[in-house]
């Protein structure tokens, strides 16, 4: 099975893998994490059509890497990272540097974090120096709350043809155990962000990202989130009571469409909390746009007075958006009809499966 949108030729591994294992819960060492991302990146830069996969765990064993402060940089490509026997990863930060990873598909992970404590981001996609050409698939992953962001991606304009990064987040849930109070300030759970904030002089849409299929319980804000051009293509997600227990509370919202974001929200589900806006889009001198169907059998649902989405600016044209990420001739995913029982399979099986092989 490959992923939608706009991963969608994203294998990482492959189905014959040269496989890493990760057996010890230690920060450094044979066998811990650490040591295996520098294997999979060394292995990497000595062939780079070699097909890798890291495999964390063993059956029947429920391996909990520890905390670690040090981010684990990935430069691999061609490699898939996934769990099996209920796997833990605690505290960690993956931060993959696409001038040269590729092709990384993440699997059936458990991310844990206080929330509190470093490190304050557990996936980055950097694509700042350089980007390749087929992306990252990052599928049935479970987070629980970090200090800031559970994932986040990062691009600017890069001189000559550089392709754009591609992105597809599918049946993954994020919960935040505390989403109040001072200490859950800055919680999130995804962040697509261009760095025009830094670069004023970018012009492009050079992230493109398809997010399907996941459970946002309880999260802060940004489920997702799209700034600076960044394209966010969002279907079939379940948002439960999103937001801050206390209303007067800053930095909290459901979706959002950012300072210059672009966002369509397609046949998602909000099940509203105290905070009732669906989606925030950013005005003023850096506004936004959203795209929301408002009629017909991809509408999203609203509950429990959920403040419906209305189009914000220019209606956003996603087969010109796919042409332009993956090529003329691709047809965008459309999505299920969104309905009650349809959002109630996606809370029962989105996040980490325990896999035994």
């Amino acid at each position: 099975m490959n992923a939608l949108g706009f991963g969608k030729n994203v294998t990482g591994g492959g189905p014959s893998p040269t496989r890493i294992a990760v057996t010890q819960a230690a920060n450094t060492g044979s066998g811990s994490l650490a040591n295996a991302i520098g294997l999979a990146n060394a292995n990497s830069r000595a062939d780079a059509s070699l097909h890798q996969e890291i495999v964390i765990g063993s059956p029947g064993s429920a391996l909990t890497v520890k905390a670690n402060d040090t981010n684990l940089v990935v430069t691999a490509r061609n490699l898939t990272i996934r769990a099996i026997g209920g796997a833990v990863i605690r505290r960690n930060h993956l931060v993959f540097d696409c001038a040269s990873a590729d092709n990384i598909i993440l699997r059936d992970l458990s991310f844990d974090s206080d929330g509190t404590s470093d490190p304050e981001d557990c996936i980055t996609i950097d694509g700042r120096v350089g980007r390749q050409p087929t992306g990252f698939w990052i599928d049935h992953c479970s987070f629980e709350a970090f200090r800031d962001m559970c994932i986040t991606s990062y691009t600017r304009d890069l001189p000559g043809q550089a392709p754009p990064l591609l992105i597809s987040i599918s049946s993954c849930r994020f919960n935040d155990r505390n989403p109040s109070g001072t200490a859950s300030f800055n919680h999130g759970a995804v962040g697509i962000y261009g760095a025009t904030k830094h670069f004023p002089d970018d012009t492009r849409t050079n992230t493109y990202a398809t997010i399907y299929g996941n459970y946002f319980r309880h999260t802060r804000r940004r489920s997702p989130r799209s700034t600076q051009l960044t394209l966010v293509h969002a279907f079939n997600n379940v948002l439960d009571e999103w937001g801050s227990t206390i209303a007067t509370e800053l930095q909290q919202n459901g979706m959002a469409s950012g300072n210059f974001g672009l966002l369509v929200a397609v046949a998602n589900y909000f099940q509203a909390g105290r905070l009732k806006e669906a989606i925030e889009v950013a005005g003023g001198k850096k506004p936004a746009r959203l795209s929301v169907p408002a009629r017909g059998a991809r509408v999203n649902q609203y509950r429990n007075d959920a403040i419906p989405a209305v189009l914000v600016g220019q209606r956003i044209a996603l087969l010109r958006q796919y042409a332009s990420g993956l090529g003329t001739g691709t047809v965008p995913p459309r999505g299920d009809p969104m309905t009650d029982a349809l959002a109630q399979t996606i809370r029962n099986t989105a996040g980490a499966r325990v896999t035994a092989a």
